[in-house]
C-alpha cells in the first residue's frame, strides 16, 4: 500500500490492497441499498478502501456514505468516527475508489453560501464557484472541496434518520448502537413516526433519548419523506424528498438499517410546491 501526504490531506492509495467480499466489511443493508447503483467491482474496491482508511486512521468504524455526481468527476464519500458518532467525525472522498483524500474541516462561509450555489459539481476540488450572494448582491467565491464539505455536512445532520431505540447513550455520554434493538415488526416499520433523526442524540444525557420523542420525521416541516415496502415486505424504504438521493432502508425483524446518498449535492426547493 502507498500513502502520500499532498499538503495537509492525507491521500491514501489502496490499488494493492486485497480484494474482499462486499459483505465482509459491509452490513447487509449496504448491500442491498448499494446493488442498483454500483457495479461489483465498485463495491469490491469500496470494501478494501474501508479496511485500509479504518486501520490506517484507527477508526472504530468506517462505512460507505455516499456519492455525489459532478460534471467531470463523481464524489465517493466514506464516513467515520472513533468511540462516538458525534466526536471526531472524518470524511473522505475518491473519484476512483483507489485514492482517497479526507475532506477539510466545515468552513462557516461554505455553510452559509451552500445554498446560494446552485450550480452542478464539477467534480475537481479546486475548482471555484463565482455567483452573486442574494442577500446583499455581492460577489462570492466558494472553493468546491469546501462546498462539499459543507453539502456532506448538512446533508448528513439533517437527514441521518435511525429507528427508535436503535441507539442509546452510555455512562460516559458516548451514542452507541443499542445491541438490544432486534428491529421494527411490519406495522411499526410503515410508520414514519417510528423513525426520528440522528442527530436529536447530540448532547443528550438520558439512556433512551429518542423511545418517547415526538420530534420523528411525521412530523418534519414540509414533508419530506417518502415510505414503501420493498422486496415483498421485507424491507422498508424511506426515501428523503428534500435531497432527493438520500434512501434509509430498515430490514423489517431485524437489527439492520442505514442509508446512502446518490444525488447532485443540491436542495431540492421546489418542495414546498411538492406537497
Amino acid at each position: 500500500m502507498i500513502c502520500l501526504l499532498v499538503g495537509c490531506a492525507r491521500r491514501v492509495s489502496v490499488f494493492n490492497a486485497r480484494p474482499v467480499h462486499f459483505i465482509t466489511h459491509c452490513s447487509r443493508h449496504s448491500e442491498v441499498e448499494l446493488g442498483e447503483f454500483l457495479s461489483s467491482e465498485q463495491k469490491i474496491l469500496i470494501c478494501s478502501s474501508i479496511k485500509t482508511l479504518r486501520d490506517e486512521n484507527k477508526l472504530k468504524v468506517l462505512k460507505f456514505w455516499g456519492r455525489i455526481s459532478g460534471i467531470v468527476n463523481d464524489y465517493f464519500l466514506l464516513q467515520g468516527f472513533t468511540s462516538d458518532c458525534f466526536r471526531n467525525v472524518k470524511y473522505f472522498y475518491s473519484h476512483d475508489l483507489i485514492d482517497w483524500v479526507r475532506l477539510p474541516r466545515v468552513e462557516p462561509e461554505a455553510l452559509r453560501l451552500l445554498d446560494d450555489c446552485t450550480s452542478l459539481f464539477t467534480g475537481i476540488p479546486s475548482h471555484v464557484f463565482t455567483f452573486m450572494s442574494p442577500l446583499d448582491q455581492q460577489e462570492v467565491r466558494l472553493k468546491e472541496e469546501d462546498r462539499l464539505t459543507a453539502a456532506v455536512v448538512v446533508i448528513n445532520n439533517e437527514m441521518s434518520i435511525i429507528p427508535r431505540s436503535a441507539f442509546l447513550i452510555g455512562s460516559y455520554n458516548q451514542t452507541m448502537k443499542n445491541k438490544m434493538f432486534k428491529g421494527l415488526p411490519f406495522d411499526k416499520s410503515a410508520d414514519q413516526n417510528s423513525y426520528v433523526h440522528f442527530e436529536d442524540l447530540r448532547g443528550s444525557k438520558v439512556m433512551f433519548p429518542l423511545l418517547d420523542s415526538t420530534n420523528t420525521i411525521e412530523t418534519d416541516f414540509p414533508p419530506a419523506w417518502k415510505l414503501q415496502h420493498e422486496q415483498e415486505g421485507q424491507v422498508a424504504v424511506v426515501r428523503s424528498q428534500l435531497w432527493p438521493g438520500l434512501t434509509f432502508h430498515h430490514q423489517v425483524d431485524s437489527p439492520v438499517y442505514g442509508w446512502t446518498y446518490f444525488g447532485d449535492g443540491r436542495r431540492n426547493w421546489d418542495i414546498c410546491y411538492m406537497i
